[in-house]
């Protein structure tokens, strides 16, 4: 199990280490092993929750690779950059943050669900205004429990699978 810092992290998605601390995205320590903490921003900016990156990648017995801190609750990651997707008129719904931050960097709308199977019904009211949301799936079970989800969620009429 390789330890989880901004550079690796920076080297795996391949992305640049200055955008992802634009994010706000930094090194800490984790129950005394190194992590990258990703604050969940609320649309006004001020900080939601936080989830802990603690591995790169899953292990043989499964994923293991994210935390969330005492008091925080699964949310929408990038809520904070709605106005980019109602401005475009769409938005990708993607499985996690590091998805997201590809998107981003190329310029591209887009929303993390926190895991594959955590989209909440009741988020569906965070995309009123946008008339279009893409769902990228990954081709593994996690992306058909993603796209389940998805598809039988009040956002079902605008979605379209990518």
């Amino acid at each position: 199990m390789q330890p989880c810092t901004l550079d690796a992290y920076a080297e795996k998605t391949k992305l640049p280490v200055g955008f992802l601390r634009k994010l706000n995205l930094s090194d800490m320590s984790y129950m005394g092993t190194p992590a990258v903490r990703i604050p969940y921003l609320k649309e006004d900016g001020g900080e939601g929750g936080v989830r802990f990156r603690v591995t790169l990648g899953k292990s043989a017995e499964g994923d293991d690779r994210f935390r969330w801190r005492k008091g925080s609750k699964p949310c929408l990651y990038g809520i904070w950059r709605l106005k980019q997707a109602r401005e475009a008129g769409y938005v990708f719904l993607v499985e996690g943050e590091s998805d997201c931050h590809t998107l981003w960097y190329y310029g591209f709308p887009a929303l993390g669900v926190p895991g594959a199977s955590n989209w909440r019904n009741e988020w569906a009211s965070e995309l009123d205004g946008i008339e279009k949301a893409y769902a990228v799936v990954e081709p593994d079970q996690g992306g058909e429990t993603f796209w389940e989800r998805l598809a039988a969620s009040p956002i079902r009429e605008r979605l379209y699978r990518v």
